[in-house]
């Protein structure tokens, strides 16, 4: 006669019991008893026992600085559950200050929400999904006035403060600013202004080389003692459209005009087309870009999506779903 011993929970305490006979599994709440298969019971001994849940990784972009990651004791960590409260601190590089931190889902390319718990200590609540910790542009604080900007010198600039740069070619170059509202830019070069714009984030202007160009920047609203962290200048050139990891579709990138492929880099502003073409029996769920180490969703109606090539890699990443 065969002699199975069952886990049983009866009033309230956890006993150990031994049944006999055709009985496989006994499940006591009180005074009512149910019975369960051997294979019903076996799977709940499995979920209850053998549950193991799922870590996933942190990866970090810190240019000029580390970042730290740490659980709510302050142990130091490398992988976190869905659902855990994830801390992790950024420690510049000497010379360096605090620039935007941005934490990535790296299956969707959502943006996280980040609570600032401290100067350079944050937290996030991890998905259920590897993440990206990007600390975006660690700037260079200026030590005096009227410093000489170099082409690509990450800094932050101080509003309403005069800065020089010189470019070394002629070109369309990018004046960007990270983190500010509108911004009033004035540019001007041997005493006759050359451009005075109005731009959020990014602003462009054609410059001669070897001319000295003097300009400043006010934010409406906003102290002119106050900085505007990072600040950069570049020079416009062409760069790559990268299509990322994407699964039962695909994603065709052409020129807008003449429809012609895009193989290999694109001039910047040059005007390009996105098409994304699904699989049989599946649909378009999201689309999304990536440039500037920033990532957004487009709404990509009947799957086509046009811009212009910003001065930066583009990544493209698209989502498919099965059909109903």
């Amino acid at each position: 006669m065969e002699r199975n011993i069952l886990k049983v929970l009866l009033c309230g305490s956890i006993a150990m019991g031994m049944f006999a006979g055709g009985i496989n599994g006994c499940d006591i709440i009180g005074s009512k008893a149910s019975v369960l298969s051997a294979a019903s019971a076996n799977a709940l001994n499995k979920s209850v026992n053998d549950y193991e849940p799922e870590f996933f990784e942190f990866y970090e972009s810190t240019p000029h600085g580390d970042v730290t990651f740490y659980d709510a004791n302050g142990l130091v960590i490398y992988e976190a559950r869905e659902g855990d409260r994830v801390y992790f601190t950024t420690e510049p590089d000497e010379g360096y200050e605090y620039g935007r931190v941005a934490v990535i889902n790296e299956d969707s390319l959502d943006e996280i929400k980040v609570k600032k718990e401290s100067k350079g200590h944050y937290s996030f609540e991890m998905p259920a999904a590897d993440i990206s910790v990007n600390v975006l542009n660690f700037f260079r604080i200026p030590e005096y006035d009227l410093e000489e900007i170099k082409e690509g010198m990450t800094f932050a600039c101080k509003l309403g403060q005069d800065y020089r740069f010189v470019p070394e070619t002629d070109g369309i170059y990018e004046f960007r600013a990270g983190d500010t509202e509108k911004t009033d830019l004035v540019i001007s070069c041997e005493g006759q202004r050359v451009q005075t714009n109005e731009f959020e984030y990014g602003n462009y202007c054609t410059l001669k080389a070897g001319k000295v160009y003097k300009f400043s920047m006010t934010v409406r609203g906003v102290d002119n003692e106050s900085m505007i962290p990072p600040f950069f200048i570049n020079k416009t050139t062409s760069h790559e459209v990268i299509v990322k990891d994407v699964e039962h579709g695909k994603v065709q990138v052409t020129y807008l005009h003449g429809r012609r492929p895009v193989v290999g880099e694109v001039d910047f502003d040059a005007e390009i087309s996105l098409k994304f073409i699904p699989d049989k029996g599946y649909k378009l769920k999201k689309a999304y870009l990536s440039c500037y180490d920033t990532s957004t969703s487009i709404n990509a109606s009947h799957g086509l999506y046009a811009l212009a090539m910003p001065n930066s890699d583009l990544t493209v990443k698209a989502i498919f779903e099965k059909t109903k």
